[in-house]
């Protein structure tokens, strides 16, 4: 096979190499940190079992096709396609979604489907019939259902081969109980995941090892001591993306990192590029919870500003969405209002109604600028997603890019208390004050999650 291959010269990725092209072995685990290559080492072991194997179909999955793009197939220049575009083309299905059609050095023509697992009913359309070969990323977010039933498609395949690979997560997940802590672990591990898989027996041909970014060969000492200053050393995302380790979220989320001092500061308008409104509704039952918030965004997405943020009053639809239109009236005529993008809320149910008549009322005050720029928020998704959005705001905290003053100061005291939900490692949910403040700044922030995240990850 030919193509622009990888820096895979490490002893670790050439011990993985020798492992996963093993006919005896079945199920391969990478986990590790960011920045580590076990991403790109898994797709050279995987597209390797592909090219030697008899079975003519197999599968790659992430959480959705944008994901399968970003991690598998581009992978920064890196990824599948990119790695040997001679030998693979991407193809539309005539069910399902878009294959990756290749042919192995013995001339065999082979199918790679893609799958993403976070819809049940798209993953549902995609697999079917024997697979040989399986890469699943970020495992640990995929349903225990998908697992099993990418299992029992390789029921009939000769010499079966499933490969994943993911960060840290809760040591009491399925996923390590039931299947990766069977695993032989070959090489250094933290001790604290050793001791979870030594307690019970390996099963034959489950192999395991640990990534570290001191494993990528072209990770200077430089870059790792950059990559490890986007999160705060105490942090959950710390713990499972830099060291590498496996921990469950509790307590506090942001309140430990947060420090008035730090975070207050009054931006300078000419260096903003663009202004959002978040807007999350309220609940009618407690009578409160409607919360605007505008942000600002500097040129290069390297800093943001909380500008406002405001709590509206009525409950009654008609005399919220005047009271809501007020307000953002007010902002509009305050800031460069040929800077403002949009106002973003949630918009499920009954909401999406009252988003109409907000759309309407904004465009008979004249805010042309905003002129049917009242959109929905997607709350799920992979980048837009609600672990992305929590990440993210991390992130900005911890790097002391994100902004408060006086008149957002109501959503920085919300932020400190909010608390994770064991259950899922989001924030807990109750129908407080405090996550509506949160929920309104996510909104704005949204839009542009992709750019802030790479500025902050330097990437």
């Amino acid at each position: 096979m030919q193509g622009n291959k990888p820096n895979l010269s490490g002893l670790k990725q050439k011990q993985a190499l020798y492992v996963g092209l093993q006919d005896s072995t079945r199920l391969f685990v990478f986990e590790g940190t960011i920045r580590s290559s076990k991403t790109i080492t898994a797709i050279e072991v995987f597209i390797q079992r592909v090219n030697k194997s008899f079975e003519k179909n197999h599968l790659i999955a992430c959480k959705d096709y944008d994901a399968i793009n970003r991690n598998i197939l581009d992978s920064n220049g890196l990824g599948l396609m990119k790695r040997y575009p001679n030998l693979c083309r991407l193809q539309k299905d005539k069910i399902g979604g878009y294959y990756v059609a290749f042919r192995d050095t013995k001339n065999r023509k082979k199918k790679i489907l893609l799958a993403g697992y976070e819809k049940e009913n798209t993953w549902k359309k995609v697999l079917g019939g024997t697979l040989g070969c399986i890469l699943v990323d970020e495992v640990n977010i995929a349903s225990k259902m998908f697992i099993e039933e990418c299992f029992a498609r390789q029921v009939s395949a000769t010499n079966p081969f499933t490969m994943w690979t993911l960060n840290g997560d809760d040591p009491s997940h399925w996923i390590y109980t039931e299947y990766i802590n069977f695993c032989k672990c070959l090489g250094n591990i933290p001790l604290s995941i050793r001791e979870d898989m030594e307690q019970v027996e390996n099963k034959r041909g489950y192999y395991y090892i640990h990534w570290t970014m001191e494993d990528n060969p072209i990770m200077t000492p430089s870059k790792i001591e950059d990559a490890k200053s986007i999160y705060s050393p105490d942090s959950f995302f710390y713990a499972i993306k830099v060291l590498g380790v496996r921990q469950k979220s509790e307590g506090v989320i942001f309140g430990k990192f947060i420090k008035d001092s730090e975070m207050l500061k009054e931006m300078d308008r000419s260096r903003i590029i663009i202004y959002d409104i978040g807007l999350d509704i309220g609940n009618n039952e407690i009578k409160r919870g409607t919360i605007l918030t505008l942000t600002a965004i500097e040129r290069g997405f390297t800093d943001c500003y909380v500008v406002e943020s405001y709590e509206a009053k009525s409950m009654e639809v008609n005399s919220l969405v005047q009271e809501l239109t007020n307000k953002i009236g007010e902002w509009y005529d305050t800031y460069d209002n040929f800077r403002f993008n949009g106002v973003w809320m949630d918009s499920y149910g009954a909401i999406q109604l009252m988003l109409e008549t907000l759309r309407r009322e904004i465009t008979k005050q004249r805010m042309y600028q905003l002129d049917g720029k009242v959109q929905p928020c997607m709350k799920f998704g992979d980048e837009k997603g609600r672990k992305a959005r929590l990440e993210l705001l991390m992130m900005l905290i911890s790097q002391r890019r994100i902004h408060f003053n006086d008149k957002s100061r109501n959503t920085l005291n919300s932020l400190k208390k909010l608390v994770y939900n064991e259950k899922d490692g989001l924030p807990l949910d109750e129908n407080q004050l405090e996550m509506d403040y949160y929920d309104s700044l996510c909104y704005a922030l949204t839009p542009h999650i992709r750019e802030l995240t790479r500025m902050m990850k330097g990437v």
